[in-house]
């Protein structure tokens, strides 16, 4: 080949692989700008965490007491009068607060009735169950005599009724007297002489007239027979139908009565939780015709005054001795609503009060319900010398309970959910240049959240990547990639 011709093969070569290279490079670039740009996000597991605004703060020492009926009284107590003020020193024993002797006693009295009322009922419940009980399974036991009676009845067409065998017997006696008759001596020896020319035919003809109106009885009797016996089988099926629909009736009354245990409304339980609760207030009542001082200390607080009406719950008074703080109660935000509170603010749970530079970590150990609100207990892990009158937060401070909630296996971001209970795992697979993402759409099983994380119960697996944002609308099996840093 002349050199001038490898020359131009050689160039040729270099211009097609550099116009190769270009068109590669550009449609790779293309195909870039063209696909959606991802961020995407690894499954996490650990504890979820709620940050609950907290309204009020009181701390306590570690002696230091509520005086205080732990209980929601159904009735309020009138004060007749607080033996201490604010700074009095009390030993334990000491008479602290008396409930005024004569509404005390009008509340006795009702309790009293009240009880006296629930134990007759009681009594009398028990008494109309069991004989309720006993006269259902005596009609069911009654209806199921009947009920076998119609059916043998039906089993031979009603024949073996006393009605249908009189009627047979009837017919029988009607026919043997027809064939007794026709068959005896003296009607052959008749037609003997009848025939011999002897007896006249008048004789004759009437001996056949009386037979003719023995049979046409007999064929009567018969027909009734028959009629009786239709209407007989009617009146049984009717009588068995409507016997069986009463026996269901029956039966399932008896049943509700014996599963559920209610008769006309009420049940036995019900009235015996009833009278078990008056039983409880007229013990208490019993119990707190005053208070006494369950410690020696000194009065902190008094809350009420002379003739108030105390309604439970609330503390009347504090006594606190010396000593470093070891708990807490918080009230939490009126505006703050957080699902499933009853799941995750719970005794033992794990909590953080957060509040300026502060952070104090303890445990729940208990709630006090008060007018559909609960107020929580707090136990310090370390004790700490913190003034026992201060109140969080103060003005201008926001104060945060952290609470932590259960292990969850799986965790994703919030801004992965699509919102219709979806979520676009990354996944990957062999394309034209090589490996590539793409957005795959999967249904989840959510559990709980908080403003962060959302636990996912099935669905997805640890080992799963999800995509937490894009650039634009994303469809099941979409090629996706990341953007360029």
């Amino acid at each position: 080949m002349p050199e001038s011709r490898k020359k131009t093969a050689r160039k040729a070569a270099i211009a097609f692989i550099s116009v190769m290279i270009f068109f590669t490079f550009t449609s790779k670039t293309i195909n870039y700008f063209m696909m959606p740009k991802v961020t995407a996000s690894k499954v996490e597991s650990g504890y979820l965490r709620y940050n609950i605004p907290v309204k009020e703060v009181r701390f306590y020492s570690e002696n230091e007491t509520e005086v205080v009926i732990p209980e929601k009284l159904k009735r309020p107590f009138i004060i007749g009068s607080i033996h201490f003020k604010e700074g009095d020193v009390v030993s334990q024993g000491d008479t602290l607060v008396t409930f005024e002797i004569s509404s005390h006693d009008s509340l006795i009295k009702e309790a009293e009735r009240e009880v006296a009322r629930l134990r007759i009922e009681f009594m009398e419940f028990d008494k109309n169950y069991s004989s309720r009980v006993s006269q259902l399974e005596k009609d069911i036991l009654d209806l199921d005599v009947h009920l076998e009676k119609y059916r043998e009845a039906l089993a031979v067409s009603c024949e073996n009724t006393d009605e249908l065998i009189s009627r047979a017997e009837e017919i029988r006696k009607l026919t043997e007297q027809y064939h007794k008759k026709a068959e005896s001596p003296e009607f052959k020896n008749n037609m003997m002489l009848h025939e011999a020319g002897i007896l006249p035919s008048q004789e004759i003809e009437k001996m056949k007239s009386e037979l003719k109106s023995m049979e046409e009885q007999v064929a009567a009797r018969e027909a009734e027979y028959e009629q009786l016996k239709k209407k007989l089988i009617e009146d049984y099926e009717n009588r068995l139908k409507e016997g069986e629909y009463r026996r269901g009736q029956l039966a399932k009354e008896l049943e509700y009565i014996k599963s559920s245990g209610i008769l006309n409304g009420k049940s036995k339980s019900s009235i015996e939780k009833e009278l078990m609760e008056a039983e409880q207030w007229m013990e208490l009542i019993l119990k707190h015709p005053d208070i006494r001082s369950p410690v020696d200390g000194v009065v902190t607080r008094v809350f009420y005054d002379t003739n108030g009406s105390y309604d439970g719950l609330k503390p009347i008074l504090l006594i606190k001795p010396e000593g470093e703080i070891k708990s807490f109660i918080v009230s939490l935000a009126d505006s703050y609503r957080l699902q499933d509170a009853d799941d995750i603010l719970k005794e033992d749970a794990p909590c953080v009060l957060k509040y300026g530079r502060n952070d104090i970590s303890g445990k729940i150990a208990g709630i006090i319900a008060e007018n559909g609100k609960s107020r929580y207990i707090i136990n310090l892990d370390k004790p700490m010398g913190i003034d026992p009158e201060i109140k969080l937060p103060q003005e201008n401070e926001m104060a945060t309970l952290e609470v932590r909630g259960d292990y969850c296996d799986i965790l994703i971001p919030n801004s992965a959910l699509t919102g219709n209970g979806e979520v676009y795992a990354l996944r990957t697979r062999g394309g034209f240049w090589g490996k590539e993402y793409y957005a795959a759409r999967q249904e989840v099983r959510m559990g709980r959240s908080n403003e962060y994380y959302t636990e996912i119960k099935d669905g997805l697996s640890r080992s799963d990547m999800v995509i937490t944002g894009w650039d634009r609308a994303l469809q099941d099996g979409a090629t996706v990639t990341f953007p360029l840093e």
